[in-house]
């Protein structure tokens, strides 16, 4: 009995491939296999092992065989003995797929297999196929090699061919990318450049049209300026002027002379409804009581000097209010000629609504 002893792992790092040896027609060659699960012992709690393979069957035909029976564990250990039978070796030749599969007791669907290996099975002299020389089992052992080397070599080719394709293939890429990128980023610094330009002339032209708009504004302001200044200028000037004016108007009044500053109101309210009562009327109009105090000269009425005193006005206010000089014994109201104030500062005010020296000051922007 031949033994062949294997160690097969279920994670299936397929490094090298096992080769198990026999004669065609024998039921005496056993495997003895050691299961690992990822390099350790695998659990068998609950499970068994099958043994499959797909064995040639002449005219270049294969056929699958699946073994339960055939296969007996010891004790409880991940070592199992498997025994070929004639039906997996009735035929010579290499099966190429080979392996164990792990099933469960109570689950039908599951199936853990392990790394494949070979069976080799050479011609036997009583089994019913045409039996050569041994020499000529070399031979075809031979050819079998020499073929897989060959298509070894032509797959190493194909592969070492495709390779260079597609180092061909990546070095174009690369080139085709790394042109199309040179010219994004030229492109990029392009429109980055015409963008920073065009940023530029719109700076400038915006600066420009703001100093435009400040130089303009600046210049009105300063035109309006000199305007307002000029027009303050003028009318301190003109209202010096009129206070001026007002000032000796009111010291000639003072003075008595009251004829420049009241000639030309007083003619426009002689003899008017409302207005002064002239002195020609009064004169006419004028009873005379007994010539002690008025004298008449043919058409002419005038006072004697010192001809009329206090004494002989019963009511002074009203007197001077009979004469159209306000019923008042204070100073003269403008409106009946006088200048309602004591002083001259009063006086302009009064009559020429003169402002006052701090009115004054405040109009010009001195205080």
């Amino acid at each position: 009995m031949a033994v062949t002893e294997l160690t097969l792992d279920t994670a299936k790092p397929q490094d090298r491939i096992e080769m198990v040896t026999g004669r065609q027609g024998d039921t005496a060659t056993v495997i003895r296999v050691t299961v690992l699960n990822n390099g350790d012992a695998y659990d068998f709690d609950g499970k068994y092992l099958e043994f499959a393979m797909v064995r040639p069957k002449g005219d270049a035909k294969v056929e699958w065989i699946h073994l339960k029976e055939a296969v007996v564990q010891e004790g409880s250990t991940n070592v199992w003995n498997c025994t070929l039978p004639e039906a997996a070796t009735a035929y010579d030749g290499l099966a190429k797929l080979c392996y164990f599969v792990v099933r469960s007791k109570t689950d039908e669907s599951f199936r853990d297999s392990t790394q494949r290996f070979m069976v080799k099975l050479d011609a036997s002299a009583t089994a019913e196929v045409h039996v050569g020389y041994y020499s000529d089992q070399v031979d075809k052992l031979i050819r079998e090699a020499i073929l897989l080397t060959e298509q070894w070599e032509q797959q190493m080719k194909a592969q070492q061919a495709a390779y260079l394709a597609a180092e061909a293939r990546r070095d174009e890429s690369y080139e085709a990318a790394e042109a199309e990128r040179g010219t994004r980023y030229s492109q990029a610094e392009a429109r980055r450049d015409k963008t920073f330009s065009d940023t530029q002339a719109q700076r400038q032209a915006a600066f420009e049209q703001a100093e435009a708009a400040r130089q303009q504004t600046f210049n009105t302001n300063e035109a309006d300026r000199g305007r307002r200044s000029n027009e303050a200028v003028q009318a301190a000037n003109q209202a010096t002027e009129r206070a001026n004016d007002a000032a000796e108007s009111v010291e000639q009044a003072v003075g008595g002379n009251l004829d420049p500053l009241f000639r030309d109101w007083i003619d426009a309210q002689k003899d008017v409804a409302g207005g002064l009562v002239s002195y020609d009327k009064y004169q006419r109009e004028m009873v005379v009581a007994d010539g002690e105090t008025l004298l008449k000269t043919g058409s002419t009425i005038s006072v004697k000097e010192k001809g009329l005193e206090a004494k002989h006005v019963k009511d002074l206010a009203e007197f001077r209010g009979a004469l159209g000089l306000g019923a008042t014994t204070s100073a003269l109201p403008v409106a009946n000629g006088g200048t309602g104030a004591n002083t001259i500062e009063g006086a302009r005010q009064n009559i020429l609504n003169f402002p006052t020296n701090d009115e004054l000051l405040s109009y010009l922007g001195l205080k």
